[in-house]
C-alpha cells in the first residue's frame, strides 16, 4: 500500500492544520491572560502600600547550624547540648507532620497539566470490518409464474410453486382470475406466431437464471482523526481515511477521503476567559497549596521555638527550685545546731523540716515540668523511638530578653504582608470569581459556526481510491449552524447565583479573617510589651527578696525574728526568681509570637522554602 503517495497529496492542508495543533499546545504553555477579579481585596491593597517594608533575613538556617544527630543511642538521662536554631533546623528536617503536608502542593501540581491536556491534539483511528445481507425489495426465492402481464393474452396461467404465496386466499384469488376470463371458446384463436410467443416467454422466464434476491455487501474501513480545541472555543479537526466496499451486485470499490472541519462557539464556551477558567484555577490551587506549607511551616517553627524555651525555662526553674532545697535544708541544720544549744525550740526544727519537704515536692514537680518538657519538643523533632527520649536537653541559648523596639503600624502591615492565610483565601477568591464567570457563560443559549470541506476518490484499486485526493474537482464542504437552549434554564441560572452567592461568602471570609489577623498582632503586641515591663519589675522583686532575705538571717541570728519568718522570706525570694525567669522567657516567646502572628518568623530565623528545608 502506497501510504506515502497518499501523504504526498494530503501534505500541505496536513501541515497547516499541524500548525494549528501545535499553536493548541503552545496556547497554554505560557502564563495565561492575566484575570482582574471582580473585587479589590483591603488586604492586597495594604500589602501594595507595605510593599516598602522589607525584613533583613540572616544568613540561611543551614549555614549557620548543624542538625542534631538523633540516631546515638544515648543512655537514660545522657546530656545533649541544643541551640535554638539547631532544633528549628532538626525539625524542618524529620518533622513527620510536614513531610505529610508537603505532599499537597506536589499532588495539587498534578491539576495543572490535567486542565492543560484539555487543549491537547487528540489522535483516534479506527479499523473495521462489516457485512451486510438483506432481502431486495419486491422479489422472493420463488414465484407463481410467468403471464405476458396485465390486459395480454396469457395463454399459459400461473403455475403454483412453493412459494409463501401459495395460500388459500392466493389460490382463490388465481382461481377467481382465471373464471371470470370468457371460457376459450368465445375468445379468438391465437395465430401460430402468438402460441409460439407465448411459449417462448413462458420457456425463458421458467428456464433463464434468475438474478438473485438478496444483497451481500462487505466493508473494509480504516479511518484517521486528529483534533484539537483551542482555547477560543474551536474545535479543530483532520480526518481521513479509505474503504473497501463489494458486494455479489458490484465489484470491490475503494473509496478514499479526507476532511478538515472546524466547530467555533459563539455564545456559551466562547473566549479565552471561559475557556481558560479551569487551567487558572488549577494554577491558583497550587499557588494556594504552597501558601498551606508556608502556614504550615510558619506553625511548625513557632511551636518549635516555644518547645526550645519551654525546656529553657523548666531547666532554669529546676535549678531554682534545687536551691530553694539548699537553702531549706540549711535552714534545718541551722535550727537543728540551735536546738542542741539550747537556743532553739523543736517547732523550730518541724517547721523548718516541713518547709524543706515542701520544697522538695515543688523540685519534683520542676523535674516532671522539664521531663514533658522535653518529650514535647523531642516529638517534634521526630526523635527515633530507640533514641531515649529521657535525654538530657542543654540549651544553649539561655534566655537573656534584651528590648526591642515594635511598632503597631508596621507588625499590621506587615501581617497583611505575609500571613499565607490571607494569600490562600484570596486565590480563593479569584477562583470563585472565575466560578461566576464560567456560571455566567454557561447561562448563554449555544450557539456554534461549523464548516467542514473534503475531497473523495474512487477506483477499483487502493491506488485508485487515493489518486482524486488532491483534485478539487471532486469536493464536497458544509457550512452551519447550530442553536440550542434550554427552555426554562432553570439549572444554570441557580448555579449562576450559588456561584455568586460562593464568592461573596469568599470575600467575607477574607474581611473577617483581616480582622482576626490584626486582631492577634496586636494581642501579640500587647503581650510583648506587658512582659517586658514584668521583666523590669521581677528584677526589681529579686533584688529587694535578696536584700530582705539578707537582713531577715542576720535579725534571726540575733533573735530578732522567728524561724517562721525567715522561711517565708525565703519562700518570696524563690518565687520571686522563679517569676523572673518566666519573665524573661515569656518575653522572648512573646516576640516569637509576634513575629508568627506578622507571619515575618521564617525570615527572620533564614528559613526559605526550599529542598534544603524538605524531609530527606
Amino acid at each position: 500500500m502506497k501510504f506515502g503517495h497518499l501523504f504526498r497529496r494530503m501534505g500541505s492542508i496536513g501541515a497547516i492544520v499541524s500548525c494549528l495543533f501545535v499553536a493548541a499546545g503552545c496556547a497554554t504553555t505560557d502564563s495565561p491572560a492575566t484575570y482582574t477579579p471582580v473585587r479589590s481585596s483591603a488586604s492586597s491593597r495594604e500589602a501594595e502600600d507595605s510593599a516598602s517594608l522589607d525584613i533583613e533575613p540572616p544568613a540561611p538556617i543551614q549555614e549557620r547550624e548543624e542538625r542534631l544527630d538523633l540516631t546515638l543511642a544515648l543512655e537514660p538521662g545522657a546530656e545533649m547540648p541544643i541551640t535554638r536554631d539547631g532544633v528549628i533546623l532538626t525539625a524542618l528536617l524529620n518533622n513527620r507532620a510536614l513531610e505529610i503536608t508537603q505532599f499537597g502542593p506536589r499532588i495539587s501540581e498534578q491539576f495543572v497539566p490535567i486542565e492543560r491536556a484539555v487543549f491537547d491534539p487528540r489522535l483516534m483511528a479506527t479499523v473495521s470490518y462489516g457485512k451486510q445481507r438483506y432481502q431486495l425489495a419486491g422479489t422472493d426465492e420463488y414465484t407463481f409464474g410467468t403471464g405476458n402481464g396485465e390486459g395480454g393474452f396469457g395463454l399459459f396461467p400461473p403455475v403454483l410453486g412453493p412459494s409463501p404465496r401459495a395460500t388459500a386466499s392466493n389460490v382463490f384469488g388465481i382461481v377467481s382470475r382465471q373464471l371470470e376470463r370468457p371460457p376459450l371458446w368465445e375468445r379468438s384463436l391465437p395465430s401460430q406466431r402468438e402460441i409460439a410467443a407465448a411459449a417462448a416467454g413462458f420457456l425463458s422466464d421458467e428456464l433463464a437464471p434468475r438474478p438473485p434476491t438478496y444483497m451481500d455487501a462487505e466493508t473494509t474501513q480504516g479511518m484517521a482523526t486528529l483534533a484539537t480545541f483551542f482555547p477560543t472555543g474551536t474545535t479543530a479537526f483532520l480526518r481521513g481515511g479509505i474503504a473497501r466496499n463489494e458486494s455479489n451486485f458490484v465489484p470491490a470499490e475503494y473509496e478514499g477521503q479526507w476532511t478538515a472541519g472546524v466547530n467555533q462557539a459563539l455564545l456559551r464556551g466562547a473566549g479565552t476567559q471561559v475557556n481558560l477558567a479551569a487551567l487558572r484555577q488549577a494554577r491558583n490551587t497550587l499557588a494556594r497549596s504552597g501558601h498551606e506549607l508556608e502556614q504550615f511551616l510558619l506553625e511548625l517553627i513557632n511551636a518549635v521555638e516555644q518547645a526550645y524555651w519551654n525546656v529553657a525555662l523548666a531547666r532554669e526553674v529546676l535549678a531554682i527550685r534545687e536551691f530553694a532545697v539548699e537553702l531549706a535544708d540549711e535552714q534545718v541544720r541551722l535550727n537543728q545546731d540551735l536546738l542542741a544549744v539550747g537556743d532553739a525550740v523543736q517547732a523550730a526544727v518541724l517547721s523548718a523540716q516541713a518547709e524543706k519537704a515542701s520544697r522538695e515536692a515543688e523540685l519534683h514537680q520542676a523535674r516532671g515540668d522539664l521531663r514533658n518538657a522535653t518529650i514535647r519538643l523531642m516529638r517534634l523533632l521526630n526523635a527515633p523511638e530507640d533514641t531515649g527520649w529521657d535525654v538530657t536537653l542543654l540549651p544553649q541559648d539561655e534566655p537573656e530578653a534584651a528590648h526591642v523596639a515594635i511598632d503597631r503600624g508596621e507588625s499590621e502591615q506587615l501581617a497583611m504582608r505575609h500571613r499565607p492565610e490571607l494569600r490562600q483565601i484570596e486565590l480563593d477568591i479569584e477562583n470563585r470569581d472565575l466560578d461566576v464567570l464560567t456560571a455566567r457563560n454557561q447561562r448563554l443559549p449555544q450557539l456554534n459556526l461549523f464548516a467542514e470541506y473534503g475531497l473523495t476518490s474512487l477506483g477499483d484499486s487502493f491506488s485508485g481510491g487515493t489518486r482524486y485526493l488532491s483534485d478539487t474537482r471532486y469536493y464536497d464542504y458544509t457550512v452551519g449552524l447550530e442553536f440550542s437552549v434550554p427552555v426554562h434554564n432553570r439549572a444554570e441560572r441557580a448555579r449562576h447565583q450559588q456561584a455568586r452567592l460562593i464568592a461573596t461568602q469568599t470575600g467575607r471570609v477574607l474581611e473577617d479573617t483581616g480582622q482576626r489577623i490584626r486582631a492577634e498582632v496586636r494581642e501579640a503586641l500587647t503581650n510583648a510589651a506587658s512582659q517586658w515591663e514584668r521583666i523590669r519589675a521581677s528584677e526589681l522583686a529579686v533584688e529587694s527578696r535578696e536584700e530582705e532575705l539578707r537582713i531577715e538571717q542576720d535579725r534571726y541570728e540575733v533573735g530578732l525574728v522567728t524561724n517562721l519568718d525567715v522561711l517565708q522570706v525565703q519562700r518570696l525570694f524563690i518565687e520571686s526568681q522563679v517569676a523572673a525567669a518566666t519573665a524573661r522567657a515569656e518575653y522572648i516567646k512573646a516576640l516569637t509570637a509576634l513575629y508568627a502572628a506578622e507571619g515575618t518568623l521564617p525570615a527572620r530565623r533564614g528559613i526559605r522554602l526550599d529542598e534544603t528545608t524538605r524531609p530527606g
